[in-house]
């Protein structure tokens, strides 16, 4: 596995002949993506419980494992319009540095797509315009299949005040295990839909079981 090269503000650096790998998704019709190394794991959208004095974006909290997980709608803090939840909706579990403890988190997503290999070559800058998200936020545009990602700058994506308020999510609130069960999806508008993988149907848990098994082997390579 390559290694990951990153300036003072967590940005990657590319250099010709590097290859990383990217969790690519979807938010508003649009593919995005960001480096599988800040992704723990994808799992199914389940209920979300409200926190009062939160931003808009912050949906609440959900319990991952007895752990309390603040969750964030990633299209509103881009600026996107939020898509109805739906069997396709998924959560991604990263992780944010704030002051000197690393946070879990859940990013939610319309859709989980696959895990990509790009180089430097597949890498352009970052457009002045055109992209509809603060620069800021983009790390770069990949190339996949002829078609453009938006990588992202996750880091960026949170402001030092959205991450205080995250630490507060983290902190003292408690939620039953019984109020929040993200292996099934409860919310809104959960019909029996289906990804397509060329002329084969795969049920949504079939696709993030696939990719969370890419990201572990990416990060275990000596595993089998």
């Amino acid at each position: 596995m390559s290694v990951l090269n990153r300036s003072k503000n967590t940005e990657l650096k590319h250099t010709e002949n590097d290859t990383h790998k990217y969790l690519t998704f979807l938010l508003a019709g649009e593919s995005y993506a960001f480096s599988i190394l800040r992704v723990k794991e994808i799992i199914e959208y389940g209920e979300v419980t409200a926190l009062p004095l939160m931003p808009d974006f912050i949906c609440g909290a959900i319990n991952l494992r007895g752990k309390v997980v603040p969750v964030i709608d990633l299209a509103g803090r881009l600026g996107l319009k939020s898509a109805d939840i739906s069997r396709r909706t998924c959560i991604i579990i990263t992780e944010l540095k704030i002051e000197d403890k690393l946070i879990n988190t859940g990013l939610i997503i319309d859709s989980v797509s696959r895990v990509v290999d790009l180089n430097s070559d597949q890498i352009e800058a970052t457009p002045a315009l055109g992209s509809g998200i603060r620069t800021d936020f983009i790390e770069a545009m990949g190339k996949v299949d002829d078609q453009f990602v938006i990588l992202l700058n996750i880091d960026n994506v949170m402001s030092n005040k959205d991450l205080s308020k995250l630490s507060q999510v983290n902190g003292d609130i408690q939620i039953s295990e019984a109020a929040t069960d993200t292996a099934k999806p409860k919310q809104a508008v959960l019909e029996d839909e289906m990804l397509q993988s060329g002329d084969k149907a795969e049920q949504v848990s079939d696709v993030i079981t696939e990719v969370n098994q890419k990201i572990s082997s990416s990060k275990n390579p000596d595993e089998d």
